[in-house]
């Protein structure tokens, strides 16, 4: 097998440091997780990141992030391809599999197009092939801890939103996500259709959409189907 690049690209004319002008994770709580097994390249890649004043936790292998990482405002994970033990595809897949929403930018030091290929189709958000050029790796950084912190924005706003329905309003949204008609959850509650249309309205209105289908988007949204709160 090849040795890994481990190299960063420098800009001869710039700096890490002022190659990230707008550094708006300054005023939130983040964090970019770093995952590879050569503890060069994670002192290297972290030490980059970190002079750009990016909060950033090293763990050489994707065991030791599964069980020691903790959850911010908004999070990426910078993950390696070929790893031993637990490959970066095999973290990826387990990720997904826990409806973890996490951005995660895979790193090769490879052409390895079928190997980004399935990465991609796996849910990662990106890639980057070693050797990295620095402004690269802050833009994609930037730019994943945005879309995260974004998403837990809306997500929050959202449950926000929820907290406001009553209990029997709860109940007639479960059952509309659960493709009931009027008349089905009228006979279900035992209450009238006049009295099921009233609390549909109320939902729509305290939730901010207009028609079924969409609050459905929304309750898989902040995956309250499938794992009611």
């Amino acid at each position: 097998m090849p040795t890994k690049m481990l190299e960063i690209q420098y800009r001869p004319n710039g700096s890490t440091a002022s190659s990230a002008t707008n550094r708006w994770w300054l005023s939130v709580d983040h964090c970019v997780h770093l995952i590879d097994d050569d503890c060069h390249f994670l002192q290297v890649a972290g030490s980059v990141l970190e002079c750009a004043d990016l909060r950033v936790e090293r763990y050489p292998s994707a065991e030791r992030f599964l069980t020691t990482h903790s959850v911010h405002d908004s999070d990426c994970v910078l993950l390696d391809m070929r790893m031993p033990n637990m490959t970066g595809i095999e973290l990826l897949t387990t990720l997904r599999s826990n409806h973890e929403s996490i951005p995660v930018l895979m790193l090769s030091a490879y052409s390895d197009t079928a190997g980004v290929v399935q990465a991609m189709q796996n849910g990662a958000s990106d890639y980057l092939v070693k050797p990295i050029d620095e402004q690269e790796l802050l833009r994609k950084v930037s730019a994943a801890l945005h879309r995260n912190w974004s998403e837990k924005q809306r997500q929050a706003d959202a449950f926000q939103r929820l907290s406001s329905l009553s209990e029997r309003e709860r109940e007639v949204m479960d059952l509309f996500a659960a493709a009931k008609t009027t008349r089905q959850v009228a006979n279900e509650l035992g209450i009238s259709p006049k009295t099921v249309e009233k609390h549909r309205l109320n939902i729509f209105e305290k939730l901010n959409i207009d028609s079924v289908p969409a609050l459905i988007r929304l309750l898989f949204d902040v995956r309250w189907i499938g794992n009611p709160q």
